[in-house]
């Protein structure tokens, strides 16, 4: 299983508020919007670096995610 985890996406950056837009069970295709960070300067689709079938989801819609937190599993094809 691949890790999903929380990019870095500016310098100073060190959380996000997290809203998946897949669920489990969803195929995932790389290069689709998987889930969205929001953060004090803006909003950020994250999309998934490869194919597969999402399987866990670590933390929940709304939580506050720390950058290079494990958030979910993708069983890849």
């Amino acid at each position: 299983m691949t890790e999903i985890v929380v990019p870095i996406l500016y310098e100073d950056m060190d959380s996000a508020i997290l809203t998946w837009i897949k669920k489990v069970g969803d195929k995932i295709e790389s290069g689709e919007p998987l889930f969205c960070l929001e953060t004090d300067k803006a909003n950020f689709d994250v999309e998934a670096e490869q194919e597969g079938v999402l399987v866990e989801i670590k933390a929940k819609n709304n939580d506050e995610v720390k950058i290079l937190d494990v958030i979910g599993y993708i069983k890849p094809k």
